[in-house]
């Protein structure tokens, strides 16, 4: 499909793969904005049944470009950044929570900050015995984004989701 996704039909399934294991398949604006217009080109496409989201590699996702935002940050230009990647990501999960198709993620390894949040917006999750998930963004001073304050509480018990949220362990 893409340079950050991947795109394979078979039988009727969408499998959309993240890929870029080498970072660990970053949402960053050009995944992000990659991943918005593949969903939205299966959603009316009657052929598809059901859309699988996994990443390639040893990750799900480890979340947001830790190098991107770091380099924003140096050159004084994290706020927009940041501001025009959550309006990208929040469309994103409130797109999977309203899709026309059940949306299944398929977590393969690491799931962490907004990779974890990609997984809680879908349907379902099938994880491996590999599958690790962590909200991080405590680690860097951050509140959960991407949905996770709201999606995170209606997971897990609200005591569960807080601690997770608050200590960022896996």
């Amino acid at each position: 499909m893409g340079e950050k996704i991947d795109l394979v039909i078979k039988h009727n399934v969408a499998i959309v793969t993240l890929k870029d294991p080498e970072k660990l398949n970053p949402l960053n604006m050009e995944s992000a904005k990659e991943l918005s217009e593949t969903l939205k080109s299966l959603e009316d496409n009657e052929n598809i049944r059901c859309v699988i989201i996994t990443g390639s590699g040893r990750a799900f996702s480890a979340g947001g470009d830790i190098k991107k935002f770091k380099s924003s940050i140096e050159a004084g230009i994290a706020g927009k950044e940041m501001e025009d990647l959550l309006k990208v990501l929040y469309t994103i999960a409130l797109k999977l929570r309203l899709y026309p198709k059940p949306v299944i993620a398929s977590v393969n390894g690491w799931a962490v900050g907004a990779g974890m949040n990609l997984a809680l917006s879908c349907d379902f999750i099938i994880a491996s015995e590999k599958a690790r998930f962590r909200q991080s963004f405590s680690k860097l001073g951050l509140i959960p984004g991407f949905a996770g304050t709201m999606l995170l509480s209606r997971q897990l018990t609200w005591q569960q989701a807080t601690e997770m949220s608050f200590f960022g362990d896996t």
